[in-house]
């Protein structure tokens, strides 16, 4: 198990009510955190209260959200194009079939066989 380092910032632990050099190195919410700043992107490596630390999960939750739906929204446009495309090719296909059954003289255009049977 790590050691919990004494925090010496000389605040008063709102929790607890007492001095946090008294309190913070023995309560579970006082947890080590390391990365990002989600606000300056500087590297972060502390300890501090998991209450105080929400603040700064949040910020980057709501990152990492919204660059998720930046993604979705690229995809979902990727899959309408190519689903636009894909369309348009099957209703110029079937333009063509329709115009070649015409041709032949078919009358029965649903349900004839492409090679021009019955």
């Amino acid at each position: 198990m790590i050691s919990k380092p004494i925090n010496r910032n000389g605040t008063k632990c709102p929790l607890f009510r007492k001095r946090v050099d008294k309190v913070c190195h023995t309560c579970e919410l006082y947890q080590h955190v390391s990365g990002k700043h989600p606000q300056t992107g500087d590297a972060m490596d502390q300890w501090g209260c998991s209450l105080n630390l929400i603040i700064f999960l949040s910020i980057e939750n709501t990152a990492v959200a919204q660059r998720s739906v930046a993604t979705m929204d690229a995809l979902r446009r990727e899959v309408q194009q190519a689903s636009d495309v894909a369309l348009v090719d099957t209703l110029g296909r079937l333009n063509d079939r329709i115009d070649d059954a015409r041709a032949n003289g078919q009358t029965k255009l649903i349900g004839s066989s492409p090679a021009g049977g019955n």
